[in-house]
């Protein structure tokens, strides 16, 4: 059966049941998705993303080397030149300069493999509670990896050795009419510089990518969350169903929760039935009772958080109205409610929302949904995800609407992993075959901007290698320029140039090289950046402050990396530059 046949098939089942069952599923939809899509499709762009970034890396490095090799060849001018004139074809210098690239190419892929050999296993272990990849633990450096890699590395260095072989090549002759000085150097030159303005823009867009993504960063961990991470130990908890209904599941946390109040170091201890992130627990349509129910479309949607009395001050979510939960609140008693301040501002602007009555799409604890819950309190927001907008939040009485699964919260003021094995020991006592999942809140709240820190620090070196590379060839390029231009330089301080004229003359042409770079660079990150839409909180792909900070981090960069031949031109001695051959 193929993907569009079975969800024709899944389609025409739900409706089916919508029309055999109408409460149960009205205003509820079917969505089919691949096992694929359902596995990675949240973390596909961020994949994409790095992938990128890597790509961006190595065509920096390919740049870099070409420069290398092509500045290599300018010192090799004299000897082509001589090889051609003595009959050696244009053909074989070019193989043999290919030889030459591929073989740094070759050997650079066997040092990569070796680096990755060494430090791939850490690398994962840093990944995969990032990044939650199907399978990532099951990643090698196989037989595929490695031939892909030396694949890469011979492509890379043909297609990067071509353009330095020929150009040494095409005036191979010159170098001997002219003495070796000034023919072939100049249309080298030319070609360097070019290829430095290409590695400077690729460096920037790097840059600003990484730029965005780590401000994006600071502003997830910026977020008010609406509670207190710090000192809170969580324990996830579910009973076999085959075994608890609702009443004996209640019983049992009632009791477990007493128990666990009464560890030494405990401050408090509440419960809910999901963790405050990423889950928002149970996510539904209400209406107020004293107003014309709304068409289904058009239904107000809450998240509604089950909870025992004491989690808003174990939480410290901060109280404005009415009271807390309590004892008396129980699957007997009248169904009480506590809002949110979103839902008090956006559902109730006609007046407070205390006394209020509000029908929930939620079961009550007799098993009906037609229920009218009374609002008895008003809290401050609390997220239910970092990275969008604010929700409204609709709490009921744990009691009123029990099951399975249960999560303590427990406050001390001791470490809270030090109460880890006295907590799941309770629990155990209790339903040995319960298992309970314990973590720090700080640990589940940090997991939830695990992936964006992993894709941000990733990027930002990845970014920094770029920029390393592309401050050596800046370096590079003007050593050589420095070079060529000695006896001008020379000549210029015997006629009286000053050695700060000659400084500001090197340095000039650098700095001309590293504008034309940050301006393509910037028109190619307006145009790429776009693509990290999907993975920023609240920056735009176009923030004006990163790419004014990028740019001013790469001019520095480059201008430092100018500075030494800068000053290397300015020490000479005009006598021994005139001598200089």
């Amino acid at each position: 059966m193929s993907f569009e046949q079975a969800a024709s098939e899944m389609r025409r089942i739900f409706a089916d049941l919508e029309r055999e069952f109408p409460q149960l599923n009205a205003r509820r939809t079917v969505m089919l998705l691949s096992l694929q899509e359902q596995m990675v499709g949240e973390v596909r762009p961020a994949l994409l993303a790095l992938m990128a970034a890597v790509g961006l890396v190595l065509l920096v490095g390919c740049v870099n080397v070409a420069n290398l090799l092509l500045a290599r060849s300018a010192a090799r001018e004299r000897e082509i030149g001589l090889r051609t004139a003595l009959g050696a074809r244009r053909g074989r210098l070019v193989r043999q300069m290919l030889t030459e690239s591929l073989v740094l190419a070759a050997g650079g892929g066997l040092a990569g493999l070796g680096v990755a050999a060494l430090c791939h296993r850490g690398l994962l272990m840093l990944v995969s509670d990032r990044i939650p990849v199907p399978r990532l633990d099951q990643m090698s450096l196989d037989l595929r990896v490695v031939a892909f890699t030396l694949v890469a590395a011979l492509v890379t260095g043909v297609a990067f050795g071509v353009v330095p072989a020929f150009v040494s090549t095409s005036h191979a002759g010159d170098a001997i009419r002219e003495g070796g000085r000034h023919g072939g150097g100049r249309r080298l030159h030319r070609v360097l510089r070019s290829l430095v303005v290409v590695e400077v823009a690729l460096s920037l867009v790097l840059l600003a990518g990484a730029g965005l993504l780590m401000r994006s960063m600071v502003k997830l961990q910026a977020v008010d969350l609406g509670f207190r991470v710090d000192g809170v130990l969580t324990a996830s908890v579910q009973l076999p169903t085959s075994r608890y209904d609702f009443l004996a599941s209640g019983a049992l946390f009632r009791d477990s929760m007493t128990r666990i109040a009464a560890l030494p170091g405990v401050q408090s201890v509440a419960g809910a039935s999901c963790m405050p992130l990423p889950f928002p627990c149970i996510g539904t349509s209400f209406w107020r009772v004293d107003q014309p129910r709304p068409a289904d479309g058009q239904l107000p949607t809450s998240h509604v958080r089950p909870v025992t009395p004491g989690f808003f001050t174990t939480l410290g979510i901060r109280p404005v109205a009415g009271r807390d939960f309590s004892d008396s609140d129980t699957a007997d008693s009248t169904p009480v409610a506590i809002v949110s301040q979103q839902v008090a501002r956006s559902q109730f602007a006609d007046g407070s929302p205390l006394g209020r009555r509000l029908r929930i799409n939620v079961n009550h604890a007799n098993g009906r949904e037609d229920v009218e819950w009374t609002i008895v309190g008003v809290v401050g927001n609390m997220r239910s995800a970092l990275d969008g907008p604010l929700q409204q939040t609709i709490f009921i009485p744990k009691t009123q609407r029990p099951g399975g699964n249960m999560t303590y919260f427990v406050r001390t003021r001791q470490d809270p992993l030090a109460l880890a094995s006295s907590v799941a020991g309770v629990v155990h006592a209790m339903e040995p075959e319960a298992p309970v999942d314990i973590r720090t809140l700080n640990d589940v709240v940090g997991r939830t901007i695990a992936r964006p820190r992993a894709i941000s620090v990733l990027g930002s070196v990845f970014a920094l290698v770029a920029l390393v590379l592309a401050a050596v060839g800046v370096y590079g390029v003007m050593a050589y320029s420095v070079k060529e231009r000695t006896q001008e330089i020379g000549v210029r301080m015997a006629l009286g140039a000053s050695a700060a004229s000659v400084f500001r003359l090197v340095l000039s042409q650098a700095l001309r090289l590293v504008l034309a770079g940050v301006a393509t660079g910037l028109l190619a990150a307006v145009a790429l950046t776009r693509l990290l839409a999907g993975l920023l909180f609240e920056v735009e792909p176009l923030d004006p402050v990163t790419f004014a900070a990028t740019s001013l981090a790469l001019l520095t960069i480059a201008t430092v990396a100018a500075y030494l031949p800068a000053r290397r031109g300015m020490r000479m001695a005009p006598v021994d530059a005139l001598r200089t051959n």
